[in-house]
């Protein structure tokens, strides 16, 4: 049966909202103000899920119909994905946290596509290899010749590697995924196998070597793991070089670096504008790439548990030249202790899952003049932030368009002590 609707907003995955015979129902790849036929996909208890069958008004917002699981916003245009970016950020604040907070308009740098700088492919083994990106909420495979969101180079490598597959027939199913990073000019290929006895791995890497820079093998125990514990380098250089700002980060297999360089920029920028004091604390510091661009203004201790990352944060910041900047390895509750109270700022950028309780309870028990948290989660975000509203007050929250096309959301808090 066919439905036609209007969508009246859109939700935090970037879906349009709307009712079919009075339930909420989703749709993907339909836009605020826009009318179209649906048809219902899977209901339940309190909501339905429908697709569009036939567009019949569309929104002067639209710059496309093309819609990909992992973009689901590509038709939209970027300011209006800023604006949707802001909103959601409002509400969520207030829905979850009945915080009320001034949240200023999004940054960006006018970039929609061909962005990123790493993509992690899945591959099958059918008649031949495949590879290509999973669905959303599923495990069946997509293939995939280019991916909207990565840089060219990378869409030309992706390419590279299906005319590999479908010349030569491989046997083994041992390879899971192929993980792909770039500085714009080299590529580096992370192949993430889940057993060491991989009887076409010298094969395989023969074949890659003409295509990339750099080759890596990461051992995973289990088939859904990315990367493993041990990561070998098989080929060529074992880190790619990136200039960033007045700094060179040398990118490994494993080591975070943000996705979407321009944007990371304007983020670290912004960060550095906004310091008040000279000491400052950069937690949950990865290759400590925000506390080395502050290290050029500031006194700056870096806190890191990756043991891999703090080998190359201490590398980087030789390279760099930097002297006002330590970079402590240890878990951030433990070791913030010992250098809190020295602090006029501590830069925060957790995982998604955010701050833990403990390190929540330690700046809630001392005066820190300054917070700042990044945050690429806004639900973990409101959750510390209600926390910590208590002692500290929320300046401003500034979104960043780290990831266009996406339902995922960047933002910088600022917070000062009451």
């Amino acid at each position: 049966m066919t439905y036609q609707v209007e969508v009246f907003d859109l939700d935090y995955k970037g879906q349009g909202i709307t009712k079919i015979n009075d339930k909420i129902t989703f749709v993907k790849n339909l836009f605020e103000g826009e009318v179209a036929l649906v048809t219902i996909d899977k209901t339940y208890k309190n909501y339905q899920e429908a697709s569009v069958l036939e567009y019949i008004k569309r929104s002067p917002n639209r710059v496309s119909d093309t819609y990909f699981d992992y973009a689901p916003l590509a038709g939209l245009s970027l300011a209006s994905e800023c604006l949707w970016q802001e909103k959601i950020t409002k509400e969520t604040l207030k829905k979850i946290g009945n915080l009320d907070v001034n949240v200023s308009h999004t940054i960006t740098d006018g970039i929609k596509t061909h962005y990123r700088n790493k993509v992690t492919l899945h591959v099958v083994k059918k008649d031949k290899l495949a590879v290509g990106v999973y669905k959303a909420n599923s495990r069946a495979l997509v293939h995939i010749d280019t991916h909207l969101l990565v840089k060219p180079i990378l869409n030309e490598t992706i390419q590279k590697i299906n005319a590999l597959f479908e010349t030569y027939t491989f046997i083994d199913d041992t390879l899971k995924h192929m993980t792909l990073r770039t500085n714009g000019h080299e590529v580096m290929v992370i192949l993430s196998i889940r057993k060491k006895a991989y009887k076409e791995k010298d094969m395989l890497v023969m074949l890659l070597k003409p295509i990339c820079d750099s080759i890596y093998l990461s051992l995973s125990p289990n088939d859904y793991e990315i990367l493993g514990d041990e990561v070998l380098h098989i080929y060529g250089k074992k880190t790619l070089p990136v200039n960033f700002g007045p700094l060179t980060y040398d990118i490994g297999p494993v080591g975070f670096f943000q996705v979407n360089e321009p944007i990371s920029l304007k983020m670290y920028e912004f960060i550095k504008q906004h310091i008040t004091g000279k000491n400052v604390l950069d937690a949950y510091a990865g290759m400590a790439t925000i506390g080395q661009f502050l290290g050029q203004a500031f006194n700056v201790v870096a806190i890191e548990s990756n043991h891999d990352a703090v080998i190359q944060a201490k590398d980087q910041i030789n390279k760099n030249q930097l002297k006002n900047i330590t970079i402590i390895e240890g878990d951030v509750n433990i070791e913030i202790k010992n250098y809190i109270d020295q602090m006029d700022s501590i830069v925060f950028d957790p995982p998604r899952s955010g701050l833990d309780s403990d390190t929540v309870e330690l700046l809630l028990a001392h005066d820190i003049k300054q917070i700042i948290y990044v945050s690429c989660d806004i639900k973990t975000l409101t959750r510390d932030l209600k926390m910590l509203s208590s002692r500290y007050d929320i300046i401003s929250i500034t979104p960043f368009r780290m990831f266009p096309s996406t339902d995922h959301v960047e933002s910088i808090t600022l917070l000062s002590l009451k």
